[in-house]
């Protein structure tokens, strides 16, 4: 079975798949989000058809800023 695992971080035992940053103590939310890999920031960005680059004024998507990856969309 995958683990589809990117980036986490764990307290206590080793997680079943080895993945993972580990911590000595529970973390913080702060803390946790750096541990886990997750200290990125999301921009909305409207959309455009290609190859025309058509405005589409109801079409965004959320994009990671660190990679460009659209990590979801939303139509209205």
């Amino acid at each position: 079975m995958p683990a589809d695992v990117e980036n986490m971080f764990y307290y206590g035992e080793v997680p079943w798949h080895g993945f993972g940053t580990k911590l000595d103590s529970p973390a913080r939310a702060e803390e946790a989000i750096v541990a886990a890999g997750m200290d990125w920031t999301v921009r909305v960005e409207d959309t455009v058809t290609r190859p025309t680059n058509l405005h589409c004024p109801h079409a965004r998507a959320l994009i990671r800023e660190d990679t460009s990856t659209v990590l979801g969309d939303k139509l209205g």
